[in-house]
């Protein structure tokens, strides 16, 4: 675990249990899909084969709470927009009831910074790019921006790899020509937009900047001749990933593939573009460890050991991957953490995952793992449980995960896309988990499942915090930022990311488990535009929407105790290229909490540059006979914008 290091108090605005001990209790969630109106039953023609369908938790209509969207590869598509905890079903209105066939996946973004987000569905066929109009209604803008991609795409990720204030996308597709097991697989897309948010242009730079997957067949695995030596090929595509892994403030590249020992393995592309250089990505695959061979399925990132690095968690038909990040290197660390997920117990078939969520269900402030396992037809060395049941894992805080049983979430439907949000504001993470609906042998109830936190895993009391950021400058949902909360001194981190995984787009609202803990001392966010942002003492037990703040503070000067007062300064700078910005700059001493002396300027700061703020502050004579004698003070120091734009503050701790 990473504890706070600094000496400033940085401040303001399927089923697999094998030898891990498995974690008795009563059933700690329930069954809310009716109660909720949440009810979904996926469809499913031949032409999907059984591979889909997605959702997305995504806020529809800005008030803040996460809506869901429910794809369907046949049929029609769920709309559901969350009226306080019960969902109401307007696809009929939403204009996008039926739009698009044989869909994989949803990857919501607010493409355009309008303040509405956006969807784009994968599909086996051309996919579809819906914008939201605001009205809680869509309109497709694919043709308009060139995306109508024929192949079999999969999943997409939005990201801004150029750093030039708008969002691009990379596409993964699937299965050029059907040849198992050395199918040739289609290339990926990487639409960089050289256009503005509000007026996209997208140009695919996959090919040229080495991201598009293109291979050639090098080998043969033993027991299956390859007949295809030579022939060009592409990874199989099922999941994407543009966590910042290296944390130098640029979204790099996971790409997960299925196939992985006879096509393409897993790929990780760092992105190594300099400051006003060319968009340049380099292929670490190997030298990070992370390029395994697998059925890949989905690749979620999280920072579970909570160290400050980044780790990776891979679904898998067989055994899933833990990939523990040990200073830019990922050790495989599965078997002694616990979640494998990849065998029955017996070990004569194998349990295939899909979509996963990391989410601290219990509020103890480590991140747990949901698994949504399901049925695929397969070859007979690929025999995987029909009826596999979904898998929770509660993290240890020790590197290990305990198996949850009678959690209420293990399900045995053909499970694909699921993910977790608090969709009833109770601080407590639910879970979805979307049945792909095609019941083969099995006569299970194949409909999906909305799953509500009961809180019995949790420490009663257990606190939480709940952000949701956002940014200014064309970054909209602010994806890419890092989210550092401190509590007596220890990290938790969190990255907004706007991935799919397993063709399932991630809520927007960062969560944090609290544990006993009344407040975060301290919480960082770095947005995308390399704007830091400080907040203290940040109350438990709420949903906090921050603004990026146009103008931050740079540096502040301890006071000076002189006859005329407190003598200070505080640098502050504005963040915004082309606008100037009036700046409100309030300073305080403080000592255990309590303001003993304060005051504020007003300034303007010049359109991306700095200002000084200097203050002289009269100290009562009651109090100033007493400043050399006290202890613990500390200068508080805030800034906010006109019109009250983002807040950031710093506190120093002085002896005077």
């Amino acid at each position: 675990m990473v504890k706070d290091p600094s000496t400033v108090a940085f401040v303001c605005a399927v089923v697999f249990v094998g030898a891990m001990a498995a974690t008795a209790h009563t059933q700690h969630f329930s069954n809310a899909t009716d109660a909720a109106g949440a009810t979904f039953t996926h469809q499913n023609p031949p032409a999907s084969m059984m591979m889909g369908g997605g959702m997305a938790w995504f806020d529809l209509d800005a008030d803040g709470d996460d809506d869901l969207f429910l794809s369907s590869s046949g049929g029609k598509h769920r709309l559901l927009r969350n009226d306080g905890g019960v969902f109401t079903d307007i696809i009929a209105t939403s204009g996008i009831e039926t739009i698009a066939q044989h869909v994989m996946g949803v990857s919501a973004a607010d493409y355009d910074d309008d303040g509405f987000v956006d969807l784009f569905l994968t599909c086996r066929g051309p996919n579809v790019l819906l914008r939201n109009v605001g009205d809680e209604t869509f309109e497709d803008v694919t043709a308009a921006f060139g995306l109508a991609d024929p192949g079999w795409g999969t999943t997409a990720s939005w990201a801004d790899f150029d750093a030039d204030d708008d969002l691009d996308l990379y596409v993964g597709n699937y299965i050029e020509q059907p040849t198992f097991p050395y199918h040739t697989g289609q290339t990926n897309r990487l639409y960089i937009n050289e256009g503005t948010s509000a007026a996209p242009v997208f140009v695919d730079r996959a090919a040229e900047l080495g991201v598009d997957i293109a291979s050639i067949f090098v080998h043969s695995v033993d027991g299956f001749p390859n007949p295809k030596l030579g022939e060009p090929t592409a990874g199989c595509t099922l999941s994407t990933c543009t966590l910042d892994f290296d944390d130098d403030g640029d979204p790099d590249l996971a790409v997960g593939n299925d196939f992985g020992i006879f096509v393409v393995p897993n790929k990780l592309f760092r992105n190594d573009t300099q400051p006003g250089g060319p968009l340049v990505f380099t292929d670490v695959s190997e030298s990070t460890g992370f390029g395994h061979s697998q059925y890949n399925m989905g690749i979620n990132p999280s920072d579970y050991d909570r160290d400050g690095d980044w780790d990776f968690y891979l679904s898998d038909l067989g055994p899933n991957l833990l990939l523990r990040n040990d200073g830019g290197v990922y050790t495989d660390v599965t078997e002694e953490a616990g979640p494998i997920d990849g065998h029955t117990p017996s070990g004569n078939l194998k349990i295939t995952s899909w979509s996963t969520a990391w989410a601290d269900v219990d509020n103890d402030g480590w991140e747990d793992l949901y698994v949504v396992n399901g049925y695929i037809p397969a070859a007979t060395f690929l025999l995987n449980k029909i009826d596999a049941t979904n898998s929770l894992w509660l993290n240890e805080s020790d590197g290990t995960f305990s198996y949850v049983t009678a959690s209420g979430t293990d399900n045995s439907g053909f499970g694909r896309g699921g993910g977790a949000a608090d969709y009833d504001g109770d601080g407590l993470l639910d879970l979805f988990a979307l049945n792909n609906g095609d019941t083969v042998a099995i006569g299970a109830d194949q409909s999906s499942r909305l799953f509500r936190n009961e809180g019995t895993l949790a420490e009663p009391g257990a606190g939480w915090l709940q952000v949701r950021l956002r940014a200014a400058l064309g970054h909209g949902e602010a994806l890419g930022a890092r989210v550092d909360a401190f509590v007596n001194g220890e990290l938790m981190r969190r990255q907004v990311l706007g991935d799919a995984v397993y063709v399932s787009s991630k809520s927007r609202m960062l969560h944090f488990g609290l544990a006993d803990a009344g407040s975060v001392d301290t919480l960082l966010v770095r947005w995308p535009s390399g704007t830091s942002q400080q907040l203290h003492d940040v109350d438990a037990n709420q949903r906090l929407l921050l603004d990026e703040p146009l103008v931050t503070i740079k540096q502040v000067v301890a006071p000076v105790h002189t006859h005329a007062g407190l003598e200070w300064s505080a640098r502050v700078t504005n963040g915004d290229p082309d606008a100037a910005h009036v700046a409100k700059v309030t300073v305080a001493l403080m000592r255990h909490g309590r303001t003993l002396v304060s005051d504020f300027a007003t300034i303007a700061v010049p359109a991306g540059d700095d200002a000084a703020a200097s203050f002289v502050v009269p100290v009562p004579s009651a109090l100033a006979s007493k400043l050399a004698a006290l202890t613990d003070l500390e200068v508080r120091v805030d800034v906010t914008t006109t019109g009250s734009r983002g807040l950031d503050t710093r506190v120093v701790s002085v002896d005077l």
